[in-house]
Order: C-alpha cells, then structure tokens, then sequence
C-alpha cells in the first residue's frame, strides 16, 4: 500500500501552511511524541505470522503488508515511526 496522491498533498499542505518542529525541538519543549513499532506484534494480531515464522522471509514475499503497517502507524498519530530492521 502506498500513499495516495491525496495523502501526500495533505501532508505538503500541512507543512507548508504549519511550523513544523524537529523532533530535539519538541522534546526539549517538553512535548510528548508518539513513537510506532511492535511489527511483529501486528503482523501476529492480524493474522499474518505465527509463533516460529521467520518474518524477514514472509516480508520478502509480502513487502505490501509492512508498507501498510507504515501507513496505519501514521494514520493512528505516530510522530516517529522506526524502520523494520533485521540485522544479521
């Protein structure tokens, strides 16, 4: 899933008519940030993996599923949103 042109120009209109602070800026103002992850723990809820699925394979086959779990965190409010990462 990738955003929509209607997302994309949301967000370009939000920016250009908003100060947007940097993320040291709202913490040093005491500001709180959401911040997303638990993407196993999502991709468990909604029925995608299992207890013992190697989930840097399923995400090879499915790269769709976790562009979509990007987009729901940010639509849910998240400030931050961390990458999906598997180091070897």
């Amino acid at each position: 899933m990738r955003m929509s042109g209607k997302q994309l120009q949301n967000i370009e209109l939000y920016c250009s008519t908003h100060t947007v602070k940097s993320l040291e800026e709202r913490l040093a103002d005491g500001e709180s940030v959401l911040c997303a992850e638990g993407y196993v723990s999502a991709l468990t809820r909604m029925g995608y993996v299992a207890q013992g699925v190697c989930v840097p394979e399923f995400l090879l086959d499915r790269p769709e599923i976790l562009r979509s779990l990007y987009v729901q965190f940010a639509d849910a409010g998240s400030d931050v949103i961390e990458a999906y990462q598997v180091i070897n």
